[in-house]
């Protein structure tokens, strides 16, 4: 009885899911001048859909109504992103740090939340890199949040490793003042200009 009550949960937490994209996606993607203004290490941010993104706004009553980011490459003369996702949460194949198609990644994302933003700061190629070199690892995505340990690696943590590595921006510097950083750290203007802003709230 147990098991039916589990698999019958589980089904409606996909149903969810897909009841939502399917009510609210229509053909979500950036256009040609947007895509043209891109860089490799610039960083989006999004509303992505269901319960678990649902759940992490909530938890992180942050400015930014948004729930995953990730960082923008390009690989093989096309926009990518890599991004470190929850295969345990989204029933996915797929675990950790991955590449996704960056048009895949925004018919993941919800109607009109994408904000990209770029570090004030030379070299940006040097944020791709570091992230392809993560991706390429297969670093799990990381289930205890734990800041410290590099070995795996949750959304944020990957955009903040890399910052601390390549450029010496520690959470600290760029003012994470909790285990779970908020996405709006990205959208600080010390730090970040935002080069395309399709969020209703902000």
């Amino acid at each position: 009885m147990l098991i039916i009550i589990i698999v019958a949960l589980l089904y409606v937490f996909i149903l969810s899911d897909k009841l939502e994209k399917a009510y609210n996606n229509a053909d979500y993607y950036l256009s040609e001048n947007e895509e043209s203004l891109l860089q490799d290490g610039d960083i989006i941010l999004r509303r992505g859909y269901g319960l678990v993104s649902k759940r992490i706004v909530e938890t992180l009553k942050d400015t930014l109504n948004v729930s995953h980011c990730g960082i923008i490459v390009q690989t093989d003369s096309c926009w990518s992103v890599v991004h470190s996702i929850p295969g345990r949460f989204s029933f996915s194949k797929e675990d950790g740090v991955i590449i996704t198609p960056l048009s895949e990644f925004m018919e993941e994302s919800y109607p009109n939340s994408v904000i990209i933003t770029r570090l004030k700061r030379d070299s940006l190629s040097r944020i791709a890199q570091k992230a392809l070199s993560y991706a390429e690892r297969k670093v799990p995505f990381d289930y205890d949040f734990n800041y410290n340990d590099t070995t795996s690696l949750y959304c944020s943590e990957l955009i903040l490793h890399i910052l601390e590595d390549k450029f010496a921006l520690t959470p600290e510097v760029l003012g994470v003042k909790t285990n779970l950083p908020s996405f709006s750290i990205f959208t600080n203007p010390d730090f970040f200009e935002i080069i395309i802003k399709h969020h209703s709230t902000f």
